[in-house]
């Protein structure tokens, strides 16, 4: 058992002023699940470790490219490129195993934190 992703990628590309503006626009969406991954248990219970699925999450985000050509003739072909882009990531779930191991992690560094304010 893997993960597993849904994908959406739409998109528009247009050419204006005799193929001297290029446009080219897309938006997509991707979804992972099944985020499988080993998880450590102690070594008293037998086992060193467990498969457990992670969680979820999402990444989405729009690209804009632009090409505009400046100069072109039979020798020459002047052009300006451009691209912005806009991503962002979310965990949409999280695994309760996943969480305890966070919340172990915040305790000792909170804890040492403490620790090395005092000393």
């Amino acid at each position: 058992m893997g993960k597993r992703r849904i994908r959406l990628s739409v998109g528009i590309e247009t050419k204006t002023f005799h193929d001297r503006l290029t446009v080219d626009f897309e938006y997509y969406y991707n979804k992972t699940i099944d985020l499988v991954n080993d998880v450590t248990l102690s070594q008293t219970s037998g086992f060193s470790t467990y498969k457990d699925n992670m969680g979820q999450v999402a990444n989405k985000g729009v690209e804009l490219k632009l090409r505009a050509d400046i100069y072109r003739d039979r020798n020459w072909d002047v052009a300006l490129w451009g691209n912005m882009a806009h991503n962002k990531n979310e965990i949409l779930e999280i695994s309760d195993s996943q969480k305890a191991y966070n919340e172990r992690v915040a305790a000792y560094y909170k804890k040492m934190k403490h620790f090395i304010k005092k000393h």
